[in-house]
Formats: C-alpha cells, sequence, structure tokens
C-alpha cells in the first residue's frame, strides 16, 4: 500500500517481496517518485523477501540519491534483517 503525506510517499510493501509480487509494485511506485521529495518504506509487515525484492530496495535507494530525494526505512521485519545481513547491506540502507 503507498500514501501521501505531502511531499512523500509512504510506502508498505507486500508481505511477500518476491518475483512473482515485485513488478505490479514496483509499477504503482515508479509513477509517483518524481512528483514526491522521498520515500518512507515500512517494512515491518515484510514476511518473505527474495533477491527481487532486494534489488527492487537497492535500485530504489540508488535512484532517489541520484534525484537528491530522501529514502528511509522506518521499520524492519527479521526476514529482511536477515537478507540485508546476508548481503553485507546494512550500512548501505542507513540513513
Amino acid at each position: 500500500m503507498i500514501t501521501k503525506d505531502g511531499d512523500y510517499f509512504i510506502v508498505d510493501p507486500p508481505q511477500e517481496m518476491v518475483m512473482r509480487t515485485i513488478e505490479p509494485f514496483f509499477d504503482e511506485l515508479k509513477s509517483g517518485l518524481v512528483e514526491h521529495e522521498g520515500i518512507f518504506v515500512n517494512l515491518i509487515g515484510v514476511t518473505e523477501i527474495d533477491t527481487a525484492g532486494f534489488q527492487l530496495l537497492v535500485s530504489l535507494k540508488k535512484e532517489m540519491i541520484l534525484q537528491g530525494k530522501r529514502f528511509t526505512i522506518v521499520g524492519m521485519s527479521a526476514e529482511v534483517d536477515e537478507i540485508f545481513s546476508l548481503y553485507g547491506a546494512q550500512s548501505f540502507f542507513e540513513e
């Protein structure tokens, strides 16, 4: 689910951030990234994440950096923390 709060997107991704769910989620996200100043992503409800889900998060963060916009993770499930640890990406996602 994506909501708008002023100049920011607030994103609660699907519980399963896996290959079969990423494309529709990404399509919904990219339509508003240009017009908003930043994105807050709440990953607390993610119960399953694979490499496709991880790559989406990396791509989003890189794109926001290129645009000079804010990308903030406001909550993280144990499953997401585990994949971030597996890829050694904790510091990349810290603000």
